[in-house]
Parts: C-alpha cells; structure tokens; sequence
C-alpha cells in the first residue's frame, strides 16, 4: 500500500464508521485506488481489490463495527480490524449520523461539504446537528435575495424567513427564537444602494446581532459579505467610506449615499443575468453557513472580509478584500464626539524665563531690584494643521 498524503498516525474508529464522503475510487485487479483533492491511497493485493469495495457499501455511517462484521461474516473479523485500521489511520473514516439520524439528504450534503472544507476537523454528523439548530432571515426584494432564500431551504438549516427590504427592522425586532440556536441574518436588497443596509447596519449595532450583506452586480462588480460584528469589526457606514475614498467620482457617491440613507435610489429596471444572480447567492451561501462552525475549529471567512465578483470582457474575476474600522465613523465610533487632539496634547508645558526684568516696588529699605518673570508657553511652530476630514 502507498499513501501520497500526510504519513499515518494512531487514530480511534468512530462509533459509526463512514468512508469520508467526498473520496472517490477505483477498483483494479489487485489495487484499490482512492483520490480526493491533489492526494491519493492506494491499497495492493487482490485481497485488498476483493474486500474493500464490499466494506465500502456497508460503511454508510449507520452501523456499528460490530453490526458491520455481522453483516460481511465473523469469520473475516481480523480482516475487517485491519482494514478499519488502516482506513482511520489514513483519515478515510468518519463519524457517521448514527441509526436514529433523520434523514434530510441536502442537509447531510451541506454537512459534508462543510466539513470537508475543515479537514474533518468537525465531523459530517455533527455539523448536521449545527445546521439543524440554525435559523436564517433573509432581507431583499430582488432576485439575489429569493436564490438565497432557496438555498438556504435546500441547505438544512431549521427555519428561513424572507422579508422585504420596508419590513426588515419591525421584523427582526420581533424575532422570537430558541435560546439555544444561531441566527443568521443576511442582507441582498435589489439595490446596490439601498435604505435597508443603514436601518439593519443601526439596528445591528444597537442589538449587538452580526448580520452579511450581498450587494447585486451593479456593472462591474458583486459584492458577497463582510459579515459585521459589532464591536469587533467595522460597521457598513465604514464600508461606505472606505469604498468611496477608492473612486474618482467622489462627489457623486457622497451624493448617492445620502439619497440611499433617504429611500430615494431607483432602478431604470432589473438588467442581470439569472446565472450571474445563481452564482452571488451560491456564494453567499456556503461561505455564510462557515459561521455555523465552532470559531476553534473553522475559519470565519467572511468576518470584517469581502469578495467582489465580477464580471467583464475579459472573463470573470474574484477578489478578497479587508475591511478595517474608521476611527471616527458615525455609526460606530466609540471615539466620535471626543474633540480631536491638537499636536501638542501630550507635551508638557515649557516654563520660559523672561529676559525682560520687572521692577518690584521700591522696599522699606528705599531698594529696588529686578524679579524674573515665568509664565508657561507651548512650543508653537506655525498654525497646526488643519485635520483633513473622512470622505
């Protein structure tokens, strides 16, 4: 047998055993070859090419290693240890839903690919368990919005709710759900600049709720994420800004940011493609239900990130972006109404010596004598520099 993967290493058979989903094979005479990604075990001899495609039928995640020997035969119980052994210890097994499981194929194959993306770092099974304690509120009049919902039904998660862009706030107020489960609030409004992201941005800040925006293709880009975390991330406001101060036209953006906060952005009409709306959402999605995952086990890759999709001439582009907080945004600074620091704020002040002398009084000896003069002055170079203010 030859590994072209990681080298072995001592590793428990689940309770359930399953042969990791996402692997593909091929029988040969005296070879079984297995293949996921850019790595590949192979198992030699014609035992090898007899047993394992029969073991491979009946490792389905819903029987036990007992329950597996009865069915092939006790008396090729050595056989099976073996196998199982050698399968664990090349990471080909996983911990299956068990009997009881219910099933929900779709929610099993979100699971799958969830987990894969880990590594198996978080079992099949148990993220199964995750996504049905998952609920999801979409908000959005266009069509990103209802693939999203779609997806979201098909994915497993236990309830999706769709609101429209006028009734987001009043709805998410009124959200009832079990103390125990994770709410996933996701924003795709029809517009790129729309009122819904600043009324969900401000509610979102004072709930201390995260929620994901999915901007639509506005010509040249998509937008999928960042999700914001209060507190811990920059808010939309800071993604305004920072946006912005990217574009030649300043003025104008500064001009359509405030007719997005007053509800007056239109559309001429919806102009994109069903496959470029199919492809924001289903991106969206997966990278969405990462967040679904325990933080010590999965990376989080939408946190404070962005991906703009686009399209063009010359085909197709993806792109990550970072978003970093504003010092003093407006939304949610908590540094925005201290004044803004002079340059000197934290040099102390300079006691100069006058070289004028001032006479003092003539005393009761008929004396008078020259006293030094102190007073306390700042090393001023020039007018400070005037603060230059955000976009």
């Amino acid at each position: 047998m030859s590994d072209t993967t990681a080298p072995m290493a001592e590793t428990s058979l689940p309770e359930f055993p399953q042969i990791a989903p996402w692997y593909e094979y091929a029988v040969e005479r005296d070879r079984v070859t297995l293949r996921h990604g850019d790595g590949a075990v192979v198992f030699q001899g014609r035992a090898a090419s007899d047993f394992l495609p029969t073991l491979f039928d009946w490792l389905d995640g819903r029987h036990t290693v007992d329950e597996v020997s009865q069915i092939i035969g006790p008396v090729v119980r050595p056989a099976l240890d073996n196998a199982l052994s050698q399968l664990a210890q090349h990471g080909l097994l996983v911990q299956g839903p068990g009997p009881d499981a219910p099933g929900n194929l779709w929610r099993e194959r979100t699971a799958t690919a969830l987990s894969e993306a880990t590594a198996n770092s978080i079992s099949p099974a148990d993220v199964a368990q995750l996504l049905s304690r998952t609920h999801a509120t979409v908000i959005g009049d266009g069509a990103v919005a209802t693939e999203i919902t779609r997806l979201f039904t098909r994915s497993g998660v236990s309830t999706v709710r769709a609101v429209g862009e006028d009734e987001a706030v009043a709805k998410l107020d009124r959200a009832d759900l079990p103390a125990d489960s994770q709410h996933l609030v996701v924003v795709a409004p029809a517009l790129t600049h729309a009122q819904v992201l600043g009324d969900v941005n401000r509610w979102a800040l004072r709930s201390e709720v995260p929620w994901t925006q999915v901007l639509p293709y506005d010509g040249t880009y998509a937008v999928v994420g960042p999700t914001f975390l209060p507190t811990e991330t920059g808010c939309y406001h800071c993604f305004r800004l920072r946006r912005r101060s990217q574009l030649d036209f300043l003025p104008e953006q500064r001009a359509l940011d405030a007719a997005a906060d007053a509800g007056l952005v239109r559309a001429t009409s919806a102009w994109s493609g069903a496959g470029q709306d199919a492809a924001i959402a289903g991106l969206a999605l997966h990278l969405v239900l990462w967040s679904v995952l325990p933080a010590t086990l999965a990376a989080r890759p939408l946190a404070g990130r962005s991906y703009t999709l686009g399209w063009g001439a010359t085909g197709m582009s993806l792109t990550e972006h970072r978003l970093f907080r504003v010092p003093r945004c407006r939304d949610c600074s908590r540094v925005r109404d201290l004044g803004i620091p002079q340059p000197w704020f934290e040099i102390g002040a300079v006691v100069e010596t006058s070289s004028a002398p001032r006479r003092r009084p003539v005393g009761a000896d008929g004396v008078t004598a020259a006293v030094p003069v102190t007073r306390p002055t700042m090393p001023v170079r020039g007018r400070p520099p005037r603060p230059r203010p955000w976009p």
